[in-house]
């Protein structure tokens, strides 16, 4: 799986867009404050089991990802 860090705050998020929903970009502002970081939590981002932040997930994909966990772990 990819994922990326922010090179102003050093998070580390599971995905693109979670990482550009974390930003508070503003091109009026002066350069040097173009972009600012914004807590991820309150963007509504949750941190995962891999200390990465991503979109919550609804009941239906946490539901998938379990049983694709327990069939991994099954066949191993």
């Amino acid at each position: 799986m990819s994922w990326c860090e922010c090179p102003k705050c050093h998070r580390e998020f599971t995905s693109l867009t979670a990482f550009d929903k974390h930003q508070d970009v503003d091109y009026r502002r002066p350069h040097a404050d173009i972009v600012r970081c914004q807590g991820p939590a309150s963007v509504g981002l949750v941190i995962g089991r891999g200390g990465r932040w991503g979109h919550p997930g609804d009941a239906d994909s946490r539901a998938r990802a379990e049983k694709m966990r327990a069939e991994r772990k099954a066949g191993r």
